[in-house]
């Protein structure tokens, strides 16, 4: 997994977005970002990559409920797989003076894991890695799975 910020056009990202099985992208509810020559340069290289049979996910981050929300998501080349909530900064710089993580805040936590925990699990069906024992097992068993795989990821497992 790696976070390529903005440097898609370096060498090191187009290598590591050509060897990936799966991108996940992340957009922010910023037109004039979505309009920049930079991200259209990237949309062009995500549908490149998923032509190429790479399975490609688009997260909406820092959702917000206001009256351009749905203008927002039609601006999308894609429907995201999930909204992730905007978090309130004063929670952002609290957890960094702490030396933790803002995900694991009792506040944001159960968010997080609402907006991700139904992709995640899609994610695991697709895989057939536990896919079937989810689908099996209770909704909370399989949420339960998703939860413990986005604790190992926020806690640099």
């Amino acid at each position: 997994m790696a976070d390529l910020g903005a440097g898609w056009d370096q060498p090191e990202a187009i290598e590591l977005l050509e060897a990936a099985d799966e991108v996940v992208y992340v957009v922010e509810p910023l037109l004039h970002k979505l309009e920049s020559a930079a991200a259209r340069r990237n949309l062009l290289h995500l549908e490149e990559l998923r032509q190429s049979g790479k399975r490609v996910h688009g997260l909406a981050n820092k959702a917000v409920a206001v009256r351009q929300t749905e203008s927002w998501l039609q601006a999308l080349p894609e429907r995201p797989a999930c909204l992730l909530p905007s978090v309130d900064f004063t929670l952002v710089a609290e957890a960094s003076w702490q030396g933790t993580l803002v995900q694991a805040h009792p506040k944001v936590e159960p968010q997080l894991l609402r907006a991700l925990c139904p992709w995640l699990q899609r994610l695991q069906h697709a895989a057939g890695s536990g896919g079937e024992q989810a689908a099996e097992a209770s909704k909370e068993t399989a949420a339960a799975g998703a939860k413990g795989m986005l604790r190992k990821l926020w806690s640099g497992g």
